[in-house]
């Protein structure tokens, strides 16, 4: 249940951030627009599969493999 307190807030520190990465890396807006298309387009390419990597895994060791990736943004 923590993942549903969790997501919202690593997503609004990075939306917080946002400005800051782009005027560090020197982007302008549609560079950096290019750049955040990247997750939804992962997203979408990945979706289809990770139903079938879910199954033999089981719920619970899915969940603590995927973690790192969750809390990596908070570094």
């Amino acid at each position: 249940m923590g993942i549903f307190f969790i997501q919202p807030v690593v997503l609004g520190v990075w939306l917080a951030l946002i400005p800051k990465v782009q005027s560090g890396l020197n982007l302008d807006t549609s560079q950096l627009a290019l750049g955040l298309m990247g997750t939804p387009a992962g997203m979408l390419m990945t979706l289809p599969f990770a139903g079938k990597w879910q199954i033999p895994l089981a719920l619970e060791k899915s969940c603590i493999s995927d973690s790192p990736s969750i809390f990596f943004p908070l570094l």
